[in-house]
């Protein structure tokens, strides 16, 4: 995980089609895409986003750790 929030980290899963080949490149490599990963569960059952929502400066950005831990309580 980042030290820090990114813009650029996330998971990257392969790409498939309709009728889920694999979608390559010219040179034959399969085609990546960054996904998001889901909302974690706090203690008590509640939604905790992983990334900064719509609105803020840095949407869509990964947060940190320590600032998930931090607003979490």
């Amino acid at each position: 995980m980042p030290k820090g929030p990114s813009a650029t980290w996330g998971v990257l899963r392969i790409v498939k089609d309709a009728n889920s080949n694999i979608v390559l490149w010219p040179d034959g490599k399969p085609l990546k895409e960054k996904i998001n990963m889901v909302d974690a569960r706090l203690p008590n059952g509640d939604p905790q986003s992983l990334y900064f929502p719509d609105g803020h400066e840095r949407a869509g950005w990964f947060k940190v750790t320590s600032w998930i831990v931090v607003v979490a309580g």
